[in-house]
């Protein structure tokens, strides 16, 4: 199956999702941090937010978002908290500082030049024990990404560079090179995934299932939330494996 331009497909995997949200809530919540959406982007998607209806324009404006250096602003509207499960040997200081919360930049641009481990301290959770039995390959991201109730995230793209203010996904070389992301949904706050393709920016479309496949380098975002959501993106190689999962009758292409 060619996965390279793969926008979305719901995968046929299952698994003890009350266990899972026990162990998130125990162990991968505590060592979130506050990430987001940077303060251009968030002023540059106001239209396509405006097109998909997603929350009212006056919402938006208050979203929290992040300056030019990944300081919080706060306007009343919390951003993802989120940690990775995984990091990166490298001798570079930032570096492993950004594979130890699961930058995107760096799993997009280092991809796989460095040897990825889970950490210890999670190598007894059931989560990291199905993710492990996956039909996938060569991992590079296990990100958590949770939003507590009344957050939201901004429709953005997820980055391919680590320069402020650049073009945030000039194409899809991330699955172009061989990789797929797995989103693992434990709990969606009562809201589904909004996104769109490139050239029908005023026609969203919606995801809400279990688990599923998703190239996050198409426009996204979530709504204002009721309860926790809380969300496991795996990227990686697929193995031949992974096709038996994935429902055709429900893929979206490019």
């Amino acid at each position: 199956m060619d996965f390279s331009n793969l926008i979305y497909a719901k995968l046929n995997f299952d698994y003890p999702e009350e266990i899972f949200i026990r162990e998130y809530d125990q162990f991968i919540l505590p060592n979130s941090v506050p990430i987001g959406n940077n303060v251009l982007g968030w002023s540059n998607t106001k239209l396509i937010n405006k097109l998909w209806n997603m929350v009212p324009e006056t919402v938006y404006e208050q979203a929290d978002v992040l300056d030019e250096k990944n300081n919080v602003i706060k306007q009343g509207y919390p951003c993802w908290e989120g940690t990775s499960l995984i990091f990166a040997y490298t001798r570079n200081e930032e570096e492993r500082e950004l594979s130890r919360h699961g930058s995107v930049a760096f799993r997009n641009t280092r991809k796989g030049s460095y040897t990825y481990t889970f950490k210890e301290k999670y190598l007894d959770l059931e989560i990291v024990r199905f993710i492990q039995n996956l039909p996938i390959t060569g991992i590079i991201g296990v990100r958590c990404v949770s939003l507590q109730p009344g957050g939201m995230a901004t429709i953005h793209r997820d980055s391919n560079s680590f320069n402020y203010g650049e073009s945030t996904a000039k194409n899809n070389h991330l699955w172009k090179d061989g990789y797929i992301s797995i989103t693992i949904n434990l709990s969606n706050g009562g809201k589904p995934l909004y996104y769109c393709r490139d050239n029908d920016l005023d026609n969203p479309m919606f995801i809400d299932d279990k688990i599923y496949l998703f190239n996050d380098f198409v426009f996204h975002g979530v709504p204002v939330v009721n309860s926790r959501r809380r969300q496991i993106r795996i990227t990686a190689r697929p193995t031949p494996e992974l096709e038996k999962f994935v429902n055709i009758a429900q893929c979206v292409r490019f």
